[in-house]
């Protein structure tokens, strides 16, 4: 219950009665908030405002010195992956970066670090496949040639004989050149093996026979002993370039030897 003078209503303003059971009770008046004219009411409205902005900026202040560590911290494993990334695409497969915690920003390390993994193992398989194919390719190059100076030097006559023996090394070469377009073209970065039974006996013969011509120019001879049969599975054609592989290297290692055995 409010209990006061009766003022009389604003000429801008507004009187609503409480009725109650029919009776007046009461009244309401709404009349529009007079301005502030007195030099003192002024100065404590703006007094007012300034210690407002200046709570607003010290709250704000506080904020930001209590999220920047928490910032930070969340900060740092982006940015290692930001770097990791950055020389991973300069061609640095070394890179790894620290995998800590169980969030999405951990699992996401961990998934980087797979993936420069992967590409390393992809570089050194790339590596040693250009190791292998020098190596598998010098052998019946070395065949051809050592036959040619020997034709060419009048050590063997060329005969109708000795074109099966080129031919060979040609079809050997044509292979080596199949399996690399094979692989160039294959996703999973592996030949296609055609696995099948091979007897070894056969291929260690082939292989004797198409070398017993060039280690008899260097005055050398080859003497095989071999059971009649040792069957094997595989791919039909790698066996063979395995078995040509050391005898082409024997006139080199064997030079002052009359005999080389297989």
């Amino acid at each position: 219950m409010l209990v006061g003078p009766r003022e009389p209503v604003p000429e801008d303003g507004t009187r609503r009665e409480i009725l109650v059971d029919g009776a007046a009770v009461g009244a309401v008046i709404a009349s529009p908030v007079e301005r502030l004219t007195r030099n003192t009411d002024i100065n404590f409205d703006r007094q007012q405002k300034r210690t407002s902005w200046l709570i607003v900026a010290l709250a704000t202040i506080l904020a930001a010195l209590a999220t920047f560590p928490l910032a930070r911290g969340l900060l740092a494993p982006v940015k290692r992956l930001v770097e990791g990334t950055h020389r991973l695409a300069a061609g640095d497969f070394s890179t790894r970066v620290t995998a800590s915690g169980g969030d999405e920003l951990g699992r996401l390390a961990q998934d980087f670090n797979q993936l420069a993994s992967t590409l390393e193992r992809n570089q050194q398989m790339r590596r040693d496949l250009m190791a292998d194919i020098s190596h598998e390719l010098r052998t019946p190059l070395a065949v051809l040639r050592g036959e040619l100076e020997a034709i060419q030097d009048g050590v063997r006559k060329f005969t109708p004989d000795s074109i099966p023996s080129l031919q060979a090394e040609v079809a050997t070469l044509t292979k080596l050149v199949d399996d690399l377009h094979q692989l160039s073209m294959s996703d999973e970065g592996a030949l296609a093996y055609q696995k099948t039974s091979v007897d070894i006996i056969n291929l260690l013969e082939v292989a004797a026979g198409a070398f017993r011509e060039r280690f008899a120019s260097r005055g050398l001879e080859i003497g095989v002993s071999l059971p009649e049969s040792a069957m094997i599975f595989g791919d039909g054609d790698s066996p063979d370039a395995a078995f040509q592989q050391p005898a082409g290297k024997q006139p080199s290692l064997h030079r002052q030897r009359r005999q080389a055995a297989d």
